[in-house]
């Protein structure tokens, strides 16, 4: 969790001094090239939840089917509706600490672009030569090593080069090879370095314009399993005259917790079990209901009413969430 932290608080710092699409700039979306290519992206969860922020229900509903495979579950795995897949990435998000500010989630996604994508990305960028400011994007990584296309453009436009006005700034990361001059619009390279899971970071002046560029590191894997809570059985009736048997109306509830370290319960997956859930009365007379949903903490409330107080009914069953965790637990837990 501390990790998610330390990513959140460096780059919304990075955003409020160096913002990524100043006004008049071509905003380029990397989810728009997400969904052209969404057949050769890799979709980790993290990716997804990044995705459901920024994405309209059209790019939702174009690679959703993509995320369907066999035995998927909970809000990401392509079968929840939109507005249900959204509300769930926008809470696991914040509880999580991946609220990032809205261009640097943009920035985040196009580091997660297939080479095609990139290609197109980097297309879009590129249409818009005349507004003033500094664009860099990853094209490619190779190994420790990472490939950025950077142009500049100056806020005078009878400038038609460049200097650095500062000496670039390093965090986390080496420059093994940038350029002398920066003639205005032209695509240059820049070559960094960096520990795989390391959050580097690259800062930019060059005549009066500033620009900063975090090369995100490799995301802990997490993996889901279903949690379980306690079964619980709840009955009314089943006896006449003022005792009513087990009452007119009874409730319990059913609650499930994180049981592994660093693991916590997707928003929106707690429901009643399927498998487990019987009843011999109608939803009228027996239903259940989610009243808790947190990630560290759902429940699900069953309940049992009649006013016939010679008939027995009963619902029984439990509360089921998935439950996301770092993959090293689950292979320690083995």
């Amino acid at each position: 969790m501390a990790r998610y932290v330390r990513i959140a608080t460096l780059l919304m710092t990075i955003a409020a001094i160096a913002p990524g699409y100043a006004a008049g700039q071509q905003t380029c979306d990397p989810t728009v090239f997400m969904v052209r290519e969404e057949a050769h992206i890799v979709w980790s969860d993290d990716m997804k939840i990044l995705f459901l922020q920024s994405a309209t229900r059209g790019q939702y509903d174009k690679v959703k089917d993509t995320w369907k495979s066999g035995g998927s579950y909970g809000p990401y795995s392509g079968y929840l509706d939109y507005d249900k897949a959204k509300t769930s990435a926008r809470k696991e998000a914040e509880f999580r600490k991946l609220t990032f500010q809205q261009h640097t989630n943009l920035d985040y996604l196009s580091q997660r672009l297939s080479p095609e994508a990139v290609r197109m990305y980097g297309e879009c960028l590129e249409k818009d030569k005349s507004s003033p400011g500094i664009r860099i994007w990853l094209r490619e990584r190779k190994g420790d090593d990472y490939y950025l296309n950077v142009f500049w453009v100056g806020n005078d436009s009878k400038m038609g080069e460049g200097k650095e006005t500062g000496t670039p700034i390093e965090r986390k990361l080496k420059i093994l090879q940038r350029p002398n001059s920066w003639p205005k619009g032209d695509v240059q390279e820049i070559v960094v370095t960096k520990a795989p899971t390391d959050d580097g970071y690259i800062g930019l002046e060059i005549s009066g314009q500033t620009k900063g560029f975090t090369l995100l590191g490799e995301m802990p894997e997490m993996t889901s399993a279903l949690a379980h809570g306690k079964s619980v059985k709840v009955a009314s009736g089943g006896h006449g005259g003022k005792t009513c048997g087990a009452g007119r109306l009874n409730k319990a509830q059913s609650c499930v917790l994180p049981s592994h370290p660093g693991g916590y319960l997707v928003p929106g997956s707690v429901a009643a079990s399927g498998d487990d859930l019987k009843t011999n009365a109608s939803e009228r007379n027996c239903k259940t209901t989610v009243v808790e949903d947190t990630p560290l903490r759902a429940c699900v409330e069953f309940e049992a009413r009649t006013d016939a107080c010679e008939t027995l009914v009963y619902i029984q069953g439990r509360a089921t969430a998935v439950e996301r965790y770092p993959a090293q637990e689950s292979a320690v837990s083995k």
